[in-house]
């Protein structure tokens, strides 16, 4: 700590002055480029890693480290604390959400039961008081879906890895923008397309409703090689991922679709 204290003063575009390894593991799993190898290297690597993040982001690329380490501080993730004296877990006061540091995903072999729902669970029940903070809600979503596609790349690599296709595993990445219909593209032992949508909660192993956009199901209906992944339990130390092969193919019955909402479009003249 105090040759990282002198080399983040007498170079401060080149070490970041987070010095603690408990931080540095937070900051590095909330911003999702977290990896088990990276959590177990040395503290060097893990502020290298965070100073790259930092220069290949589109708005922090001019940031000084200073800056950038007072937003991990002050701004997002925010300083980390212990959940209670006893507990080994880091927590943050963000009003978002906060993963446990070095999550071990694991792949859950479900199916789609086809009998009467139990309707105490999928009923959709009106929110009790007078609303809620709508923003708030819908940034904490999107943490939880960054988080789940972040932990389903990890196991395709492996999954890709341990089949001995480490050149298809470095291949698997994010889709490049919401028109694909999908979040992930990986792909099978053959070489073909595995098209991924990944839907997140924090609910648990067999809770599994959510929403689906008209663009998902259309490309999924069409897809020959579209895969749907549920990740439960996106805030434990073991997530759980479900993966299951197009359950919106036309063959498959097991799956009930209700409308929710409408698009309206008025035109006007003056």
């Amino acid at each position: 700590m105090y040759k990282g204290k002198i080399l983040s003063t007498y170079y401060q575009d080149r070490y970041l002055n987070v010095f603690s390894d408990k931080h540095l593991n937070f900051f590095l799993t909330q911003l999702y480029i977290d990896s088990l190898s990276l959590l177990d290297a040395n503290p060097i690597l893990k502020r290298e890693r965070l100073r790259d993040f930092k220069n290949q982001h589109h708005l922090m690329s001019d940031w000084s480290l200073d800056i950038f380490m007072y937003f991990l501080y002050y701004v997002y993730p925010l300083r980390p604390t212990w959940e209670s004296v006893n507990s080994a877990k880091l927590t943050s006061k963000h009003p978002g959400i906060a993963f446990p540091v070095n999550q071990k995903p694991e792949w859950v072999d479900l199916r789609i039961w086809n009998g009467p729902q139990n309707s105490s669970s999928t009923k959709w029940k009106k929110p009790k008081g007078k609303g809620g903070n709508y923003e708030s809600k819908s940034k904490r979503n999107k943490l939880i879906g960054n988080r789940g596609e972040k932990l389903v790349i990890d196991l395709e690599k492996e999954r890709l890895i341990h089949a001995g296709k480490p050149d298809l595993a470095q291949k698997v990445s994010l889709a490049e923008n919401d028109s694909y219909g999908y979040d992930i593209v990986s792909y099978e032992t053959d070489g073909r397309e595995r098209n991924i949508e990944v839907k997140s909660t924090t609910r648990g192993v067999g809770d599994a409703n959510f929403y689906l956009t008209s663009n998902e199901l259309d490309v999924a209906i069409n897809n020959p090689n579209y895969f749907l992944y549920i990740v439960f339990e996106i805030e434990s130390l073991n997530p759980k991922i479900w993966p299951i092969p197009n359950p919106f193919s036309s063959q498959n019955k097991e799956i009930k679709l209700e409308p929710v909402s409408y698009e309206v479009k008025v035109q006007v003249s003056k």
